[in-house]
């Protein structure tokens, strides 16, 4: 078995070119749930069905019968995309959704250190996921991800705040 060389340093952003852009279509929102899925367990039907979450990037309305009132969503998708192949690989993805009052105050968990009806806004952002493919970390890619939806203008409100992943 060889060893491996400990002074060696991993390759950075600018030795594979890695961009940013915004999410948009089924495509993308597909690529985002599947990450979801893997990360965290959310419900999946690869091509059939979306988390509400995911609604707008792909397009999609919510149902008249849906659980609970989707204001706007917004997703970035990191991608590499290689000089010797055709097409772009993606490499990780973000997702913030907004969310009405009322329903902000029903998702917050319980906590006696809080109290919910006080700190909570009209509008909510929710950091939803912020990830990267393992092969691809320590690149500063979740950094720009994470920039990218802190950042983001949904549904002409300015999100602020740190997400918790």
């Amino acid at each position: 078995m060889m060893a491996t060389d400990s002074t060696a340093s991993a390759p950075t952003v600018r030795d594979h070119p890695v961009t940013l852009r915004e999410a948009d279509g089924e495509e993308d929102a597909y690529y985002l749930q599947r990450l979801w899925h893997h990360w965290f367990g959310a419900e999946y039907d690869s091509g059939e069905t979306l988390q509400y979450d995911l609604f707008p990037i792909g397009g999609w309305e919510l149902p008249d019968d849906a659980e609970f009132d989707l204001l706007d969503g917004y997703g970035v998708i990191a991608e590499h995309d290689p000089a010797d192949q055709d097409g772009t690989v993606r490499v990780g993805g973000g997702i913030v959704v907004l969310l009405p009052r009322g329903q902000t105050i029903e998702e917050i968990p319980d906590a006696a250190s809080f109290d919910a009806e006080a700190i909570v806004g009209d509008t909510n952002a929710w950091f939803v996921l912020n990830v990267v493919d393992q092969a691809w970390r320590g690149r500063g890619i979740g950094r720009e991800l994470l920039a990218a939806t802190s950042s983001a203008r949904v549904a002409g409100v300015r999100v602020r705040g740190r997400p918790v992943l």
